[in-house]
């Protein structure tokens, strides 16, 4: 029961118009979008997903935060993936060509980033992290996840101390192990 109250305090509180109102910072509206974004991806509502990681990258658009950005676009690769991969499993085409198509152009929009002069992309770990995650869920995206990508993240996201991420890496990273012996 107080599980039942606390998901449904979030969902009437933390929406994206009723929490964003009340932020005029977009440096913390598009932290606000990642997480929003990050719980629907869980839920399994890619579309609620992709919206908020739509309006997180237009609100941080003309800032410098590459962190925030990588961070933005890895949540949409993971999108990309998973909506991908259950095209394929469905035969629709269409809806898998749509997920290649914006994730190609996240990884286009991070490696951007990495290249920028003064840019954060190659300079700060947190950084450097979502650079190797969306690469590792590109590939996967194109339905070869490689093992040698996810080891990366693995480390990367150990190297921060970021339990959760490394767990989620762990988990690709024995998925596409396991996708390699069959």
């Amino acid at each position: 029961l107080a599980e039942a109250q606390l998901v449904s305090n979030l969902q009437t509180h933390l929406t994206p118009s009723a929490t964003a109102s009340r932020l005029t910072d977009p440096q913390f509206q598009g932290s606000l979008h990642a997480w929003l974004a990050e719980l629907s991806i869980w839920r399994g509502d890619r579309q609620t997903a992709r919206a908020a990681i739509d309006e997180g990258l237009r609100l941080i658009d003309h800032s410098e935060d590459d962190r925030l950005a990588g961070r933005l676009c890895a949540l949409g690769l993971q999108a990309d993936a998973d909506e991908a991969e259950q095209a394929r499993s469905a035969g629709d085409r269409e809806a898998e060509e749509a997920a290649l198509s914006s994730g190609a152009a996240l990884l286009d929009r991070v490696r951007q980033l990495t290249r920028r002069p003064g840019g954060q992309g190659t300079e700060l770990p947190e950084a450097t992290w979502a650079a190797l995650l969306c690469e590792a869920e590109h590939a996967r995206l194109q339905g070869r996840s490689l093992p040698g990508r996810w080891e990366a993240v693995v480390v990367a996201s150990d190297a921060l101390h970021h339990r959760y991420r490394s767990a989620y890496a762990r988990w690709r990273h024995a998925e596409a192990l396991l996708r390699g012996i069959s």
